[in-house]
């Protein structure tokens, strides 16, 4: 399955340049979002949740009509790297545009405003940029351990952005005055931060001829300011199981390895349960660390295991579909993150949480304890269940020898 190596250090930390910019908005509307329409604007957190929720179903049709486009784009510059050039300045846009709620309009018109700039960028802006951004790992080499490896920058790059997002990004909000004019300064300016990141991305690396595609041998509950302790303490540790990835992959094979440790991984997800219900703060944030760690292997093979796929389908099928394999693998994570956002959006309303008010109800704490301890085991046991049953490498040595 392996191919010869193409790609230096440099080519890596490039690549991994495009999720560090891409977090700058991902990272900042989906963990943010809700805090500035309820907290700021004073919207209906179940109404934000629902009109979330019908976006990002939107968004993955718009994943597989995209996923098709960029299978049949045929440029000198390559499948992916024009749409991601393109859509780079769109997405900008975007992320300025969805915290600049028009202030002075009536609420429906504010649900609107926030709904059509949130499909926008979104499902389309950001659809068009992310997947052709994941193709690329698919796209650039044919070597499986590169594709670890760019999956492993990736996630590092991404944790990075993670940290520095959900550490700084309230104080920033608050040092340039707080309210609407806060969260919009802070917006631009990551705005800037995922235009330079992406284009340095775009304009630092190279696909392959299309020819070479074939496969050769070879203290408040809830208190906003508490995101940047937790995410400090789990990004470390993460990017700590993503540099450790390639050394298990190695030894043991990407497959066999991500299933050990995430069934490894289940046991911090129940130390975080308990913790989390009953808010011992001093259990939960070495738990969150150890989440963290075993979180990273899962993060750093995503891509390749995806590109596996499409490595087999093009030795059984003779077709290359890459665009398409990385818009369903994006469906995923966007209607999943959708769900996520909806259901958190409809929790918070039916448990009589108040984004304007200063002290929570027993109600809200107890519905935002419950859902903060249970989310993690689940997607620990499902992950391990999924790896377990899918070893592409296995299915690939097989298409070989039949061929």
């Amino acid at each position: 399955m392996n191919t010869e190596k193409s790609l230096n250090l440099g080519k890596k930390v490039i690549y991994g340049f495009g999720d560090l910019g891409g977090n700058f908005l991902a990272i900042f509307i989906g963990a943010f979002i809700m805090i500035y329409l309820t907290n700021t604007i004073g919207l209906n957190a179940g109404i934000i949740g629902t009109l979330m929720l019908v976006a990002r179903i939107f968004d993955g049709v718009t994943d597989v009509i995209f996923g098709s486009i960029m299978d049949h784009t045929h440029t000198k510059f390559g499948k992916a790297r024009p749409w991601m050039l393109g859509s780079a300045f769109l997405c900008a846009i975007g992320i300025a545009a969805i915290y600049a709620m028009p202030e002075g309009i009536g609420a429906t018109a504010q649900y609107a405003y926030f709904f059509i700039v949130y499909v926008l960028t979104n499902a389309f802006f950001y659809t068009a940029n992310n997947i052709s951004y994941s193709a690329l790992s698919a796209l650039i080499t044919k070597n499986s351990e590169e594709r670890v490896q760019l999956g492993t920058a990736r996630y590092v790059c991404s944790t990075i952005a993670m940290m520095v997002i959900l550490s700084v990004s309230v104080p920033l909000v608050t040092y340039f005055g707080g309210g609407t004019a806060g969260w919009r300064t802070v917006a631009l300016i990551y705005a800037a931060v995922f235009l330079i990141l992406n284009l340095i991305c775009v304009l630092g690396l190279k696909e392959l001829p299309e020819d070479d595609y074939e496969t050769k041998d070879g203290k408040r509950e809830g208190d906003v300011s508490m995101l940047g302790v937790f995410s400090t303490a789990q990004n470390i540790c993460c990017m700590i199981g993503l540099m450790a990835t390639p050394v298990f992959v190695k030894k043991f094979g990407m497959y066999k390895a991500v299933t050990t440790l995430t069934a490894v991984g289940i046991l911090p997800a129940l130390l975080f349960a308990g913790a989390a219900y009953s808010s011992r703060f001093a259990v939960l944030i070495p738990a969150t660390a150890l989440l963290g760690l075993f979180m990273g292997p899962i993060m750093g093979t995503l891509s390749a295991t995806v590109a596996d796929i499409g490595t087999y389908l093009n030795l059984t099928k003779k077709v290359h579909v890459e665009g398409s394999l990385f818009s369903c693998s994006s469906i995923g994570i966007k209607v999943g993150s959708g769900v996520g956002g909806a259901m958190v959006g409809w929790i918070l309303e039916l448990s009589g949480f108040d984004g304007m008010a200063a002290v929570q109800p027993d109600s809200a704490i107890f519905a935002m304890r419950v859902t903060f301890a249970v989310m993690p085991v689940l997607v620990f046991i499902v992950v391990c269940l999924c790896f377990k049953g899918l070893n592409m490498k296995a299915a690939i040595e097989n298409a070989k020898a039949e061929k």
